[in-house]
């Protein structure tokens, strides 16, 4: 049966996204889920809804472009 991924994701994303995308950006401080953490569904079939989520750097600044890889 599947079960929601919120928690999951969350982990995830805080892990994966570790480094900057480019060099010379700053470092990432902070990952928020903005959406799409609530869905459930079956091993290696892809969601409904992309899941979303904002980076920002130790100023609260949003870091574009940024490389956030799910597993």
């Amino acid at each position: 049966m599947p079960r929601p991924l919120g928690r999951l994701t969350l982990l995830v994303v805080l892990v994966a996204c570790g480094d900057a995308a480019e060099p010379g950006t700053r470092p990432v401080a902070s990952v928020a889920i903005v959406s799409g953490d609530l869905q459930a569904g079956s091993p290696g079939e892809e969601l409904a809804d992309p899941l979303v989520v904002r980076v920002r750097d130790a100023e609260g600044n949003p870091v574009r472009g940024q490389i956030v890889n799910f597993r």
